[in-house]
């Protein structure tokens, strides 16, 4: 996830900008902001508009926009968890990096306590929000499970018949073997084609048959983190066998941007 770093020198502000508290009725201005932004990574959750309305009206948080001639060019989202802290500021979403330093210098200098500071998120994408921030510190992370591993592959299927098609593998006719410890699943693949998902009981010695095995913690970094490619340094117990490069292709390292109702660094 994205790192979030100390806000460092903003350049002059624009005075045709404005920041400004929003309201229920530039959600759709703000929503399309968003999905803008998110159109550049693989995996991506926007919020809903129940979500979007509770972020308006809560008290506590602001969400702020920024305007240019009553036009909204930016928004972000702020809040101060305690009163010793700098306030967290994320989801900046902007056109230009004019908007982005108004957006941050706003949220810096909106403590009631007369406090400054904040703590930002860097998100990829945003122009000219690099180059304001400060060394990142930790970058979020999410617990992630998934309680019907075979269905979630099977929805699946499209993208990874993508993947296969643009690979090495696309003319490729053999059994993809999966161990999870406590269950396994398999899918054929042929002709650029991937076939139906099956599901079994606990497999102990699969890679020594050609096959993976990684353990179920391991599955959500497979599918939406670091992909194969970096399993087996953050999984002592991950072994990819001699379908390693299979995996590879079938799964590689996704970029995610996820909107949450919470906010932490």
């Amino acid at each position: 996830m994205h790192p979030f770093a100390s806000l460092g020198p903003l350049p002059e502000i624009d005075p045709s900008i404005a920041v400004r508290l929003a309201t229920e009725s530039d959600i759709p201005e703000m929503a399309g902001l968003q999905e803008r932004v998110q159109a550049g990574f693989d995996v991506s959750m926007p919020h809903s508009d129940e979500t979007w309305r509770w972020l308006v009206e809560r008290p506590g948080r602001q969400q702020l926009v920024a305007t240019r001639r009553h036009e909204i060019i930016g928004c972000a989202r702020a809040t101060a968890f305690a009163e010793d802290e700098p306030v967290l500021v994320a989801e900046i979403a902007a056109d230009e990096p004019a908007a982005v330093a108004a957006l941050l210098l706003e949220a810096s200098e909106s403590r009631s306590d007369g406090g400054t500071g904040a703590s930002v998120q860097l998100r990829p994408g945003i122009p000219g929000l690099a180059s304001m921030l400060a060394a990142p510190q930790r970058a979020d992370w999410y617990y992630v499970r998934i309680p019907d591993v075979a269905g979630l592959f099977a929805a699946l299927r499209p993208e990874l018949e993508h993947r296969l098609a643009v690979s090495e593998f696309a003319t490729s006719d053999q059994l993809v073997e999966l161990s999870f410890w406590g269950s396994q699943l398999a899918f054929p693949i042929a002709n650029g084609r991937v076939g139906p998902i099956t599901a079994g009981g606990p497999r102990q010695v699969i890679v020594s048959q050609g096959g993976s095995g990684l353990p179920p913690d391991a599955v959500p970094h497979l599918l939406f983190g670091c992909g194969a490619a970096g399993l087996e340094d953050r999984f002592p117990d991950c072994y990819l066998g001699d379908q390693t490069a299979l995996m590879h292709a079938l799964f590689p390292p996704q970029r995610a941007d996820l909107l949450t109702f919470y906010l932490a660094s």
